[in-house]
């Protein structure tokens, strides 16, 4: 009989040890009433499931918009460029408030823009400086 192997070497638990928990209808009806009412404010809807990390349940949050909303999607535009760029001239990095001002774009499709920009040219590079 071999010892067992160190826990380094060991494999990785499966799903069902780890205890995650498939959604259900009821907590995607609760994220979304919590969107309507806190807006995303995922650390005060995550209180509501609890079990559940604020980061899941944005990331359930982003799934179950995306479902809807996933044909709606378009490309970005040239203005929808200009006020990331004001924004971050504005409010630096704060996403949430940048996010604000394009319907329809989360603050992580905002930051993903962000980071995919070419550097802005002139004033605006020396105001904003590119990356993350």
């Amino acid at each position: 009989m071999q010892p067992p192997a160190p826990p380094h070497r060991q494999a990785a638990p499966s799903r069902s040890a780890r205890n995650l928990q498939n959604w259900s209808a009821a907590e995607d009806a609760l994220i979304r009433s919590g969107v309507e009412s806190f807006g995303r404010k995922w650390g005060q809807i995550a209180a509501q499931l609890p079990g559940r990390h604020l980061n899941a349940v944005k990331l359930r949050a982003n799934r179950l918009q995306g479902a809807t909303a996933a044909a709606e999607m378009k490309h970005w535009s040239a203005a929808e460029d200009a006020l990331i760029r004001s924004g971050i001239e504005s409010f630096g990095r704060k996403w949430g408030q940048i996010a604000a001002q394009l319907p329809g774009r989360s603050d992580e499709n905002c930051r993903s823009r962000w980071s995919r920009l070419p550097p802005a040219t002139g004033a605006t590079a020396a105001a904003a400086p590119h990356g993350l």
